[in-house]
């Protein structure tokens, strides 16, 4: 059962994932994260994808989920100059994201527990209620005025858009934009976490999808 659960929540995210390493990373939440020198690792659990992934019946297919969902309300990035929609509630990939980085649910609740193990599975270096610690940079709390938006429509005058913002580059897709060799994916032609942030290989800290030297990154959706 470890061998496929480790095998199938590797695969499941819905992105490339060639010569990626999750155990080397701070996603490693299992014993042997203390090993890489992450502070946050499991007391007993030495499963690696189990805290996100489980290969049967888990709380969404899509990802094969199987952490415990976040039910918080947040106040999300607004700007005079943005022409897009402020979103009024999380979607996509940035849902299951937010589960452990607004810090309202324990590291460690999972919607099924892996065999003779415990739910919530217990964590070292978490708050009293389990959650990411607060000195953390990746605790983003629940107000994400000061963050980067995300569950936001990409507005770039294409594919039927009607709110045309002449920042951004125009779509090479309806969910992809391209900008020389880096290639970022929106989801239902949304800018999601998942847009700029690949879970499972921390190449490009922290969790980038390419380099940011230069802001070749942010250049690749920004015109200025």
């Amino acid at each position: 059962m470890k061998r496929v659960a480790l095998a199938l929540g590797v695969m499941v995210w819905a992105m490339p994932l060639a010569a990626q390493n999750i155990s080397n990373s701070p996603h490693n939440l299992s014993t042997s994260g203390q090993t890489v020198g992450n502070t946050v690792y499991a007391s007993t659990e030495t499963q690696i994808c189990v805290f996100c992934h489980f290969p049967h019946s888990t709380g969404n297919p899509t990802y094969l989920w199987n952490h415990a969902a976040t039910t918080a309300s947040y106040t999300f990035y607004t700007s005079s100059t943005m022409n897009a929609a402020t979103p009024t509630a999380l979607s996509g990939s940035s849902l299951y994201c937010m589960s452990c980085h607004d810090g309202t649910v324990a590291i460690g609740d999972v919607v099924l527990p892996p065999e003779g193990g415990t739910d919530p599975i217990a964590m070292v270096g978490v708050e009293a209620d389990g959650s990411m610690p607060l000195t953390s940079p990746a605790r983003l709390g629940t107000d994400l005025s000061d963050d980067h938006p995300i569950s936001i429509q990409y507005e770039d005058g294409l594919f039927s858009s009607t709110n045309e913002d002449l920042g951004l580059r125009d779509r090479s897709d309806t969910n992809t934009v391209t900008n020389g060799t880096i290639t970022l994916h929106l989801e239902g032609e949304k800018v999601q976490c998942g847009t700029c942030h690949n879970p499972h290989d921390n190449t490009n800290a922290p969790f980038l999808e390419a380099s940011n030297t230069g802001s070749q990154l942010c250049l690749t959706c920004h015109l200025k």
